[in-house]
Formats: C-alpha cells, sequence, structure tokens
C-alpha cells in the first residue's frame, strides 16, 4: 500500500503545466490564458506577495469578481504558503471590516469597485481600523493607501525564483 503524497494548489498547477503549457487555462471574456501563462503569472504576483513580507502561514484576501487576478491570487498564496481568505463581494462595510479583522488578512486583493461597492474609497478608510492589515493592492485603479496590481506583480522583480521555491 503506498503512503498518499501531499499535494499543494500550485503543486497540480505546476504538474498541470507541465503536461499541457499551451492548453487554455482560463476563459476570460474574449481572452484566453494558458497554463503556462497562468502558472507564470501565479509565481510573478507570489513574489510580490514575498516583497510585501507575507510568508508561510500568513493570509491573503481576495475581493474580486470572477476574473482572472482572482484565481492568480490563489495560486500566487499557494506558492508562499499563505492561506487564501476569500471574501464575499455582497459584504458591506460593517460586515467586511468584522471578517477582516477576526481573519487576520495582511495583504487584501481588490477590486477598485464591484457591483454597487467603491472598494478605493471604502478600504482605505477601514485599514486605519484593522491592525493586522498592512497592504490593499487593487485591481483596475490606483487609489490612496493601496498599491495597484501592477506594482504588486512588480515589486516581485526583487524576489528571486530560489526565494519562491524555499517558500513553496
Amino acid at each position: 500500500m503506498s503512503t498518499p503524497v501531499a499535494r499543494t494548489l500550485s503543486g497540480v498547477l505546476d504538474e498541470i503545466t507541465a503536461a499541457g503549457p499551451q492548453r487554455p487555462a482560463v476563459f476570460y471574456h474574449t481572452d484566453t490564458i494558458s497554463y503556462q501563462a497562468l502558472r507564470n503569472e501565479a509565481r510573478r504576483a507570489a513574489r510580490g506577495l514575498l516583497a510585501l513580507g507575507v510568508r508561510p502561514g500568513g493570509r491573503v484576501g481576495v475581493l474580486l469578481g470572477n476574473q482572472p487576478e482572482w484565481l492568480i491570487t490563489c495560486f500566487a498564496a499557494t506558492y508562499v504558503g499563505a492561506t487564501l481568505v476569500p471574501l464575499n463581494t455582497w459584504h458591506k462595510s460593517a460586515e467586511l471590516e468584522w471578517t477582516l479583522r477576526h481573519s487576520g488578512v495582511r495583504v487584501l486583493v481588490a477590486a477598485a469597485a464591484f457591483l454597487s461597492q467603491d472598494y478605493a474609497q471604502l478600504l482605505p478608510e477601514l485599514a486605519g481600523r484593522l491592525p493586522d492589515l498592512r497592504t490593499i493592492v487593487l485591481v483596475g485603479a490606483a487609489a490612496r493607501g493601496s498599491i495597484t496590481w501592477r506594482e504588486l506583480v512588480e515589486g516581485g522583480a526583487t524576489v528571486g525564483e530560489e526565494s519562491l521555491d524555499a517558500a513553496a
């Protein structure tokens, strides 16, 4: 009888990518993202998370609709050994604040706006009352008290692949 092998989500992505790197992984509107492109973006975002101080056991929140950055953030958190905390986009300010306070999210990746919520305005206001939240990453716009998705990904350029592999 063989012993089960523990597999991480990022490990599964690595295996699928190795088996068919150009196969489509994500269909989003008119875009198609291959497994190789998804893996590359997830690893770039993971290095960005490491640059922000996220370490194994840390918590990364995601407050996005169904879009590629949601998946990329999910895989990126797994690559660094962090816990992904998916947040409900229907939450109002008080519910969101309560959830963020009790989940210990250190880095939050969020849409600048979603449905009727203006997160670019709301999240920096909440951040001042949330001692664990260190960084808000906004997808879709820049706003005071936050960095953009592009800045997250580009910030990872200072972190080597070997550091990412060690965290994973």
